[in-house]
């Protein structure tokens, strides 16, 4: 899930970590597929590109961060597909950030195929 991120990939020491329900920017970097990966956290805006969000816990081996883009409407019949592509763990997101970091969910992409949004 998008708001579960694995510690080992974000270099944080304990004592370092906000506090539950404060602001966090985790800082996005290309992976080796191209794909955007959370590289980085931290409790103020840092310099090249992130992602803004409220910083929900920590779980043991992952840190909970809500970014408030959790749902996705679509037409019944996709929504249905999407929900079963989601469990073969085959569906990412693309997302249009804004300056200060805040993000918007503009598609999806489904088996490597992007499936974009009009916003109008």
């Amino acid at each position: 899930a998008i708001s579960s991120l694995p510690k080992a990939v974000l270099p944080v020491a304990a004592d370092a970590l906000p506090l539950p329900q404060s602001p966090v920017w985790v800082t996005l970097s290309p992976g080796p597929d191209g794909v955007w990966q959370a590289s980085g956290l931290s409790a103020t805006d840092p310099d090249g590109l992130a992602i803004q969000g409220l910083f929900l816990g920590d779980y043991g081996d992952s840190l909970a961060v809500d970014f408030d883009i959790a749902r996705y409407y679509a037409p019944r019949d996709r929504a249905l597909a999407l929900e079963d592509a989601m469990r073969q763990g085959t569906v990412g997101v693309i997302l249009t950030l804004a300056p200060d970091g805040r993000a918007t969910l503009r598609g999806v992409v489904v088996d490597g195929v992007r499936h974009l949004d009009a916003l109008f």
